[in-house]
């Protein structure tokens, strides 16, 4: 599907929360998507991306990496609403 440029603040969360690595969400689409970010070394193949800003959270795993980004395939949201309220929690700025 057509991937459309964001230019939005995000977050890949991966080790059940616990780890967390601030990227830019370059484009998106239904099913994929490009992050930057510092460095992918530690990055697992499957995690999910949040869109911090929209309050979205997606599953997704790592179609190709770049020295400074990832591909990314979407392979659905996060439906458990009780995990998906949780990790929201955690990055609302107070």
């Amino acid at each position: 599907s057509r991937r459309r440029r964001v230019l939005k603040d995000g977050k890949l969360v991966f080790g059940m929360g616990q780890s967390v690595v601030d990227c830019t969400i370059d484009n998106l689409s239904e099913g994929g998507a490009h992050v930057r970010i510092t460095h992918s070394h530690g990055v697992p193949e499957e995690f999910y991306l949040v869109e911090t800003t929209r309050a979205v959270i997606h599953r997704a795993v790592v179609a190709w990496r770049s020295p400074t980004g990832i591909g990314l395939k979407i392979i659905g949201q996060l439906e458990d609403v009780a995990a998906r309220e949780a990790l929201l929690r955690k990055f609302k700025r107070g």
